[in-house]
């Protein structure tokens, strides 16, 4: 888990100030994979992403929330997910979307966490269930495109642990931001 903030108030000034801010944004202010799991993914308001409040904590608690409500109503692995932020044409079997979601919140806990100099520690079994899909993410010339979600994955350390690969494999250096001042 990400080190606590000493006060609520306190992360939220912090989260709101830094530039990464924008990470919180998208996962509090959307509302695409709930909506997803309901069936109602198609709907482009559903992937808008919302300027932050005056609370930013609370928004990505109560996103988080709904996400977990919405993910207990599926049927089965099969249900089919609308995510139009992957394809406007297809849709997803529910285990894939489910894994896509979770390993945004591995990788972007992780982006925060960083930004705000916290120590990141996940539950072991949680990186081992983001491992295989962080590694299922084609790593090939598309993630050179503009906009590409991903930059190409460096090459994990040998003796690399299971965060570090999976960021390897997203195409982020664990070390950040140290690596990008060398």
């Amino acid at each position: 888990m990400v080190r606590p903030c000493a006060s609520r108030t306190g992360c939220s000034a912090a989260i709101s100030a830094r530039p990464r801010g924008t990470t919180i944004a998208a996962r509090s202010g959307r509302r695409g994979r709930p909506a997803g799991a309901r069936g109602e993914g198609r709907e482009p308001a559903h992937w808008a992403v919302r300027p932050l409040g005056t609370d930013p904590v609370g928004e990505y608690t109560a996103a988080a929330e709904k996400v977990i409500a919405a993910f207990a109503t599926v049927e089965g692995p099969d249900q089919a997910f609308a995510l139009p932020e992957f394809s406007a044409t297809r849709t997803f079997r529910a285990a894939r979307a489910i894994g896509f979601h979770l390993i945004d919140y591995v990788v972007h806990s992780w982006d925060v966490a960083r930004t705000l100099d916290l120590a990141y520690t996940p539950a072991p079994e949680l990186l081992r269930a983001a491992l295989p899909i962080a590694r299922a993410v084609p790593d090939d010339d598309s993630r050179l495109a503009p906009g590409s979600a991903f930059r190409p994955g460096p090459a994990a350390a040998e003796d690399a642990d299971t965060l570090e690969r999976i960021l390897a494999a997203l195409g982020r250096s664990p070390h950040w931001p140290e690596a990008l001042s060398s």
